[in-house]
């Protein structure tokens, strides 16, 4: 299975990562993983945000993005679910990222970069704030 799942940053960011040829029972799989660890992070702390950084730099293919659709719903209902920062240099993957953030902006903020570490920038962008709003929020009480 070309598919790995784990925390970047415990109940903070999810790092997925997929390569090789993609297949619906991976997409399935990375489904599962964020539905588990979504669950954890918001029962840990229900008001923080959870990002995923979704490393598809040694993929070679994805599944078409109609049967993504059908089969990722459940991940939208979660409230903290924050930004997703995928990473990838595969023209044709790409474009099938870049379609699912036109098809997804109301629901899942998507960003796009083929760079990792442009990806972790950015990423450390939000944490920066993130942490910068409890202090205040904290300050406040």
């Amino acid at each position: 299975m070309p598919y790995q799942a784990s925390w970047h940053v415990v109940h903070k960011v999810m790092e997925a990562r997929f390569w090789g040829k993609v297949s619906l029972e991976d997409t399935d799989h990375h489904t599962e993983a964020c539905v588990r660890m979504l669950t954890e992070a918001q029962n840990h702390n229900p008001t923080e945000m959870v990002y995923l950084l979704l490393d598809a730099l040694e993929a070679e293919n994805f599944p078409p993005l109609y049967q993504l659709f059908a089969r990722n719903g459940r991940v939208l209902k979660f409230k903290n679910r924050g930004p997703m920062f995928a990473i990838t240099r595969d023209s044709a993957i790409k474009s099938i990222f870049e379609v699912t953030a036109y098809m997804t902006r109301e629901h899942v903020p998507f960003r796009l970069f083929s760079e990792r570490q442009d990806a972790i920038d950015a990423l450390e962008g939000y944490l920066a704030s993130d942490a910068q709003r409890a202090a205040q929020d904290r300050d406040q009480t």
